[in-house]
C-alpha cells in the first residue's frame, strides 16, 4: 500500500498521465474492496479502509464528481459499513453537481459547470448522462430521498428524448445546446461499457426496488 501513501494531488507541473485525481482514487478504491471480499490475505480489508480514509479527508477538494458519489457508497457496502455514516460528505459532492452541472430545463448533465450565466461546455457527452442516471438511482437506493428520484426522472427523460440513438442504436457521443447529435458512436475513447453498464445496473437497482416494495 506504500504507493497510495502520498497525497492524492500531485504537483501542477507533473505530467497528464502520472496526475491523480479523486475520481480514479475511488476506483482503486472499487477494486480494493473487491479484493478484501474474496482474498484470504487478513489484510486486506484493512488496508481498504484506510485507503478509503485518505480518499474521505480530500473528497471535497474535487467536486462535481457524480461516479465518486456511487464509488464511495458502493465500496462502504460492500466493506459491510453503512452508507448512511458517509452521506453528508456524499451528498455535497452529488448535490454540487447539481447545482453546477444539470440541466434544469431539459434534464441531464452538462460536460462542464454552470458558470455566471452560462455554462463553460454546453455539451452533453454519453458518459456523463450514464453516471448521472447509475449515481442517482443508486444513491436513492442508498437514502430514500426524492431528489434523488427527480434527477434519475430527469435524465432519463433527456437520454430517452435526445442522447439514445432510437434508429440507429447505441448513444449519441455529443448533444448541443440545441439538441443536436454529433461524434462518433464509437472510438478509442467511446465504447459500450458506460451505457451498458448504466442500463443494466439501473434495471437490477429497480428490481431490488421493486422488490422493497411489495415486501413491506
Amino acid at each position: 500500500m506504500s504507493q497510495y501513501d502520498s497525497h492524492l494531488h500531485t504537483p501542477s507541473n507533473a505530467p497528464y498521465a502520472f496526475t491523480k485525481n479523486v475520481a480514479a482514487q475511488a476506483t482503486v478504491l472499487t477494486a480494493l474492496s473487491e479484493y478484501a471480499l474474496t482474498s484470504a490475505d487478513p489484510g486486506a480489508r484493512y488496508h481498504a479502509d484506510q485507503f478509503f480514509d485518505r480518499l474521505r479527508q480530500h473528497c471535497n477538494d474535487e467536486t462535481g464528481y457524480l461516479e465518486l458519489t456511487r464509488l464511495i457508497a458502493r465500496a462502504v457496502s460492500q466493506l459491510g459499513g453503512q452508507p448512511q455514516r458517509y452521506r453528508e460528505i456524499i451528498e455535497a459532492v452529488f448535490c454540487n453537481a447539481v447545482a453546477s452541472g444539470m440541466d434544469h430545463d431539459r434534464g441531464g448533465f452538462f460536460h462542464s459547470d454552470i458558470i455566471s450565466g452560462g455554462v463553460s461546455d454546453p455539451e452533453k457527452v454519453w458518459r456523463v448522462q450514464a453516471e448521472a442516471l447509475l449515481c442517482s438511482l443508486y444513491l436513492y437506493r442508498c437514502f430514500g430521498k426524492g431528489q434523488y428520484a427527480f434527477c434519475f426522472n430527469r435524465t432519463l427523460d433527456w437520454i430517452y428524448r435526445y442522447q439514445a440513438d432510437w434508429t440507429h442504436g447505441e448513444w449519441f457521443e455529443y448533444v448541443d445546446l440545441d439538441a443536436v447529435p454529433h461524434g462518433v458512436k464509437a472510438s478509442v475513447h467511446k465504447a459500450t461499457f458506460q451505457t451498458r453498464r448504466a442500463v443494466l445496473d439501473c434495471l437490477e437497482l429497480l428490481d431490488e426496488l421493486l422488490d422493497d416494495v411489495e415486501s413491506s
